[in-house]
């Protein structure tokens, strides 16, 4: 993915977003040893996805745009950077596990984006304007 220094990366975007489409997870019930990314939980990922991507088409092309590109952000950050992020961010999802929300969020961007790359060209996350409520 091609994505200029001087583009704004809009967290609030993001994190409205996945509120929003991802809000039913935060009830899911996980047993020990369970991921979100077992097949038991598919049906549920499966309705997140969907709600998160019509939460997208009712925002309208520009939103969409910037829950792109700051997702796009947050996939090619570092795990530690992506850790304080999400947890920042308090991203709806059954259990506090940045390597399975990452798995999960790739899987979100692989069916909201199907042919695009999520990778950054040339990627340092420090050359983007972050714009968020909350500090980071």
């Amino acid at each position: 993915m091609e994505l200029p220094a001087d583009h704004p990366i809009d967290l609030n975007a993001l994190d409205r977003a996945l509120t929003t489409g991802l809000i039913e997870l935060k009830y899911l019930r996980m047993g020990p040893g369970e991921s979100m990314l077992d097949e038991g939980p598919k049906p549920h990922r499966d309705e997140a996805i969907q709600a998160f991507q019509t939460a997208l088409e009712d925002e309208g092309e520009e939103f969409a745009d910037h829950v792109k590109a700051g997702l796009a952000w947050l996939l090619n950050v570092e795990d530690a950077r992506f850790r304080r992020v999400v947890d920042r961010m308090h991203v709806p999802y059954p259990r506090n596990d940045p390597e399975d929300l990452r798995k999960f969020l790739l899987e979100l961007w692989s069916s909201s984006w199907p042919n695009e790359d999520w990778g950054i060209t040339n990627f340092e996350a420090d050359r983007f304007t972050i714009s968020y409520r909350k500090a980071l």
